[in-house]
């Protein structure tokens, strides 16, 4: 769910759920999504299209996904950190994070991160960092096969 296919995913849930709420432009994109889902080309990327009207604002399905898809990836975050205990900080990464660090930034990650019971105030001490680069992914691995030649 804490990816571009749970985001699409998500949208769908909330689109099938309140259908008279989808706006204009995303029943056009969303048409499109459809019908080029299973082909190679695609013209239309869902997520970025829903992660986009929910930063623009004024989409309600849009800000419902994306309200929804924050506060599963903090709550995520929140259980990898009990899980492993980063107190130099939880460092997230990827394609999303950046697009949408408005979004992270607006409370509801951090809510969930901490919403742990009785152990928010060891996750509370845990410093969140969003990476803003998207490819650190791959130059990490090109570092990592480069030192083991």
């Amino acid at each position: 769910m804490v990816s571009g296919t749970g985001i699409a995913s998500i949208y769908q849930f909330f689109r099938d759920t309140n259908p008279r709420e989808e706006s204009a432009a995303m029943a056009e994109i969303y048409q499109i999504w459809s019908y080029e889902i299973g082909k190679k080309e695609k013209t239309v990327d869902l997520a970025a299209e829903v992660s986009k009207a929910a930063l623009a604002g004024g989409d309600f399905l849009c800000e419902q996904t994306m309200n929804l898809f924050v506060s599963a990836y903090g709550a995520e975050a929140g259980n990898l950190a009990l899980k492993i205990l980063p107190y130099g900080g939880i460092y997230v990464a990827g394609g999303i994070a950046p697009k949408i660090l408005q979004l992270l930034q607006q409370g509801a990650f951090l809510k969930a991160f901490c919403n742990k019971g009785r152990m928010r105030p060891l996750l509370e001490k845990i410093p969140v960092h969003v990476i803003l680069d998207p490819k650190v992914g791959l130059i990490g691995a090109a570092l990592t096969a480069v030192k083991e030649k």
